[in-house]
């Protein structure tokens, strides 16, 4: 995206709402065109850290990301190994917003067994294609992958026992319906495990603008506490963060990643 067209909160208010919708919808199709990039061509330069060394980095068990397909973790794009501990119980239903390239996906479906079912949602075609040819090479058939917006999830009300998210709410201009829409998803009691990069407590919103763009998550990145005020929002309750940590994603010192656990 140019510079110019990057929003702004400060610009915004100056700005018609005609004008802040174009703004978003630009966001949005930049964001998606970085990470169509980063699948079609992983080995390239982006605006974010990519692929199978970075996820070794952040935790994923080398034994593990040996043993899934390639395809799946060359592209991987997350914020943190969030996903290899959220436990799972056999034959739950699992929805992983924001799948990428599948790889959270098929770690879950390990989990839930041939009786439950993961669903991997993305609004990238390119990393989709990914995804399902990893599913594929795997012979997993408990897992699907379906392209929809996060804020617009193609399931039913109270379907899913288990909700992940990694990295999905900072590029995304609409971040406030992907909560209501996790929430809704989740049956009653349902917990969502989430992972996000946030902004360190008194960083102003030039040092958040300086450390990174839309793309990769750090220009729409909240603080810890304004973050979490969005699970209470969105109706969640019993919101724990699991874990502060930093790695790649976080070069900057103006922010971190968070982990956190939130039930419906």
């Amino acid at each position: 995206m140019e510079e110019n067209q990057t929003p702004k909160s400060a610009g915004d208010r100056g700005s018609s709402p005609d004008q802040r919708a174009v703004s978003r919808e630009e966001s949005r199709d930049s964001v998606r065109d970085a990470y169509s990039r980063a699948a079609e061509s992983p080995g390239g330069e982006h605006p974010f850290p990519v692929g199978r060394g970075f996820a070794q980095s952040i935790g994923y068990p080398v034994e593990l990301l040996a043993w899934l397909p390639a395809v799946a973790s060359e592209a991987f794009a997350g914020v943190s190994n969030l996903p290899v501990l959220v436990p799972v119980e056999e034959g739950q239903t699992v929805v992983d917003i924001g799948c990428g390239s599948g790889l959270d996906a098929l770690i879950a479906s390990l989990k839930t067994g041939t009786h439950g079912r993961v669903i991997g949602i993305d609004f990238s075609e390119s990393m989709l294609n990914r995804a399902r040819e990893a599913a594929r090479e795997a012979g997993i058939a408990n897992i699907e992958f379906l392209r929809e917006d996060a804020e617009n999830l193609p399931l039913q009300d109270a379907s899913v026992d288990v909700a992940m998210a990694n990295g999905i709410f900072n590029p995304n201009p609409r971040r406030d319906r992907i909560f209501a829409e996790i929430a809704r998803v989740l049956k009653a009691g349902g917990p969502v495990y989430a992972a996000e990069i946030v902004l360190g407590d008194g960083r102003s919103e030039k040092e958040r603008q300086e450390a990174g763009d839309w793309s990769n998550g750090v220009a729409g990145a909240k603080e810890e506490s304004a973050f979490l005020d969005e699970f209470q929002a969105a109706g969640f309750r019993e919101i724990t963060v699991l874990r502060k940590l930093r790695n790649e994603r976080t070069e900057s010192g103006a922010v971190y990643v968070v982990e956190v656990k939130a039930e419906k």
